[in-house]
């Protein structure tokens, strides 16, 4: 079974971008470890949740999907209140009215924390491996 939750955002686009969350599913709030409300978090209590290292990428990749009415994928890095750390990966998809605006996002969040651990633990496998291998020849 995936861990995949599906959202959307409000869009308005005046002089500044603005997305507001409209829905959640319940595998989104599980995933950002939120207990499920009567309405979705703010964009701002979501970027709270994104490493400091992740966080300036997320609002620049929303804004320029809504200016462009392109889909737009990114990996982010989430910390949670009691110190998990989370991996997912976040497909978006705009929806545009009559007039070509964005009036709206939606896509998935998939949890890819497994497969980041599983690929880190492979790949200190191999470096473990070549650094045990005996080197040949001159």
């Amino acid at each position: 079974m995936t861990h995949t939750g599906s959202w959307a955002a409000q869009v308005s686009q005046k002089e500044n971008v603005y997305w507001s969350n409209v829905y959640w599913s319940k595998e989104m709030y599980r995933i950002f470890g939120l207990d499920p409300g009567p309405t979705p978090p703010s964009p701002m209590e979501v970027a709270r949740r994104l490493h400091p290292e992740y966080a300036p990428d997320h609002p620049r990749v929303v804004e320029r999907a809504i200016r462009g009415g392109t889909d737009f994928e990114i990996d982010h890095r989430l910390l949670l209140p009691d110190g998990t750390a989370k991996y997912v990966h976040v497909v978006g998809h705009p929806v545009l009215n009559a007039s070509g605006d964005v009036t709206e996002l939606v896509g998935t969040t998939m949890d890819v924390t497994e497969q980041h651990e599983a690929r880190a633990a492979l790949q200190a496998a191999f470096e473990k491996i070549r650094r045990r291998k005996p080197s040949f020849g001159g």
